[in-house]
């Protein structure tokens, strides 16, 4: 399929989406109509901007808001036509190419702003013609909803490329990754992911200090200093120096296959921030890790909607006890966690979900 993308900013998402959809053999190109600039397929970049019939608009603010609405139009002039549009993001621009857009392609999708457009004629028959509007975040579409009334709504979450990334593991190169760490596999590996505001971390790591010697002999702590300053870092490994444990620190230079292994090796992580936009949580749950959130809050309702397991931390002892009965139980949660997470956000189930919706 062509689609070609229409946008003001190449963000994050949009970066993820058209990537996935080029994967699957797509061909995507994306229009920036604010900078002029088209992004092709094959990666080429140019700048398209028509000549202004009417120099002297450009003089006068109101008038050069005229023009530049004339020089958006006559960029459609030079595009070929489209399986599909997506007007992303840019429906407040994109009202008054409503036309251009249908003459290059016979139906297009929206997604809508992060703030959403006023209710107006031109914006009402903009979503009039849309075939779906694709949201992030199931707030945004509920909002949305009642703010316009359309049922064409879905929600479409960003693409998670670590999945593709712990997919392509294989078992000689994890072999060599743990002998260079020289990791203990005969004991439990406890991923920790450490962000968020200090004063959190400094209590998650006195938490962790407080569990009982044998839980803590029996675990090499990875801990993964996501974010923050040298000065942060310092001060949390004083910390961790002054606590008999077990542990590997691992700062932000890790490449994304090392911090893909690294979830492989670990049966249990932690988490401070549960956010669905963070990718190494996701991936945990796709690794089939026992995630524990540290004094969990605002959890997004994802995670209760789609029925996706996930454990406070002040349960952590639990991990430890023998229990056949249990074990057996967690494991088949822990299997249904990464199918619903697959299910959602796999790059490859993505694609297929944007195609299959956008061709009914």
């Amino acid at each position: 399929m062509k689609i070609l993308f229409l946008c003001t900013c190449f963000d994050s998402t949009l970066k993820k989406r058209v990537k996935a959809l080029q994967d699957d053999n797509n061909i995507i190109d994306v229009l920036d109509i604010l900078e002029y600039k088209m992004v092709f397929d094959t990666g080429k970049t140019i700048s398209i901007r028509p000549k202004s019939k009417y120099k002297i608009f450009e003089y006068l603010f109101v008038l050069d808001e005229i023009n530049e609405y004339v020089r958006r139009r006559e960029l459609f002039d030079y595009l070929d036509n489209y399986d599909l549009v997506e007007i992303y993001k840019c429906s407040q621009y994109a009202v008054h190419l409503r036309d251009k857009i249908k003459n290059i392609s016979l139906k297009y999708v929206i997604t809508p702003n992060e703030i959403l457009p006023k209710n107006s004629g031109d914006i009402i028959n903009l979503y009039n013609d849309s075939k779906l509007f694709f949201f992030q975040e199931d707030l945004k579409k509920r909002k949305f909803q009642l703010s316009f009334g359309y049922k064409n709504n879905i929600l479409l979450y960003d693409p998670v490329k670590f999945f593709e990334e712990f997919d392509k593991i294989k078992t000689n190169i994890l072999d060599e990754f743990i002998n260079y760490l020289n990791i203990d596999t005969n004991k439990k590996i406890l991923f920790t992911q450490m962000n968020g505001p200090l004063s959190k971390q400094k209590s998650l790591l006195k938490s962790i200090a407080n569990l009982p010697k044998s839980i803590k002999t029996e675990v090499t702590f990875i801990l993964y200093f996501e974010n923050g300053t040298d000065d942060m870092h310092q001060e949390l490994e004083m910390i961790l120096e002054n606590i008999s444990l077990d542990y590997l620190v691992v700062n932000k230079t890790a490449s994304n296959e090392q911090l893909a292994m690294l979830l492989k090796l670990a049966s249990t992580s932690i988490f401070i921030n549960p956010n669905i936009h963070d990718e190494l949580l996701l991936t945990s749950l796709y690794a089939k890790n026992h995630l524990f959130l540290f004094e969990p809050k605002n959890i997004d309702p994802i995670f209760h909607d789609n029925q996706i397991f996930i454990d406070n931390f002040i349960h952590i002892k639990n991990i430890f006890e023998d229990d056949e009965i249990n074990r057996e139980i967690f494991r088949e949660i822990f299997n249904r966690n990464k199918t619903i997470v697959e299910s959602l956000f796999h790059p490859k189930k993505f694609t297929q979900r944007y195609l299959e919706e956008v061709v009914k």
